[in-house]
């Protein structure tokens, strides 16, 4: 599964082009890796409230603009924190991190296609 697939968001996104989401993806790919390195420093000093707030909001970022395999594993990561299940959490993490990387390969590849450098 792809992370991402732009032209599937062009066609939700009715009336925009590509170039029109281009700021919209570079803000994103800035403010996600400003929350991984929150979560990282969260995750050490065991603040669960304030990780659980950091996942929330990168499975709702990457899912409003469908960045699929950032959001399922937010998503996972997020029950992992519920169900108090820290191990799994733990390993998630760097997991989510290694999606973070392929997630900004792809949307920086999608949008390289359409002569747009982000």
């Amino acid at each position: 599964m792809k992370a991402f697939n732009l032209d599937a968001v062009l066609e939700e996104m009715l009336g925009l082009e590509a170039e029109d989401m281009a700021d919209i993806y570079k803000s994103f790919l800035t403010e996600i890796k400003d929350l991984e390195k929150n979560i990282q420093e969260k995750l050490f000093l065991k603040d669960w409230e304030k990780l659980r707030t950091l996942l929330h909001t990168i499975k709702g970022m990457s899912g409003n603009l469908r960045v699929d395999r950032i959001f399922t594993k937010a998503k996972l990561l997020e029950q992992y924190l519920i169900r108090g299940e820290i191990n799994n959490l733990e390993e998630g993490i760097g997991q989510l991190s290694l999606e973070i990387i392929e997630g900004e390969k792809e949307i920086k590849e999608a949008f390289a296609l359409k002569k747009i450098i982000i």
